[in-house]
């Protein structure tokens, strides 16, 4: 076996296998968020506030699909919706408009922010911008359609996109 299939073994399959933990103190999620800090990330639904002024200052973890919403449609084990793969660095402000709304309700109320320009969640307001934001959340554009019945399926994702951040990161240093 050649090192770049072990190279590419690990960045498909092992390093996505590793953020399946509920520990913000994993060194794959700290690699995460040291990733996007080197990025110039900015907080999930934020237009200017970055992910280095969050872990420096306050910012919150947040639960992208939120704690509340898993626990009252079949997810009541905290190793469930306590997933790093759903949590994203986001503003205090951000966190608490969203409350425990699932994304379809939160990112409609977004789409309609950017057709009318009217700030209700965040201030991104365009939605090239909203793409860029996810991207550098390593969040699926699909967040829209995620619910309690593809979760799973979502994590699986969002972890796979997590590692693609940590292997640009890593093939920077």
């Amino acid at each position: 076996v050649e090192e770049s299939e072990l190279s590419d073994a690990f960045w498909a399959f092992t390093l996505p296998a590793a953020l399946e933990t509920t520990s913000t103190i994993s060194p794959f999620f700290q690699t995460f968020l040291a990733a996007q800090v080197s990025r110039n990330s900015r907080g999930f639904l934020s237009k200017g506030i970055t992910v280095a002024a969050m872990t420096q200052q306050s910012g919150d973890i947040h639960h992208i699909v939120p704690k509340h919403y898993l626990q009252n449609n079949g997810f009541p084990d905290r190793g469930d919706y306590n997933q790093v793969a759903n949590f994203a660095l986001t503003e205090t402000s951000i966190n608490i408009s969203i409350s425990n709304r699932p994304p379809v309700k939160y990112m409609a109320e977004v789409a309609t922010q950017i057709e009318s320009g009217v700030l209700k969640l965040g201030e991104i307001t365009d939605a090239g911008d909203l793409a860029a934001n996810l991207a550098e959340n390593a969040i699926p554009f699909e967040l829209a359609e995620v619910t309690a019945g593809n979760y799973k399926e979502f994590l699986v994702r969002r972890r796979e996109r997590m590692a693609a951040i940590i292997r640009d990161y890593y093939q920077t240093l």
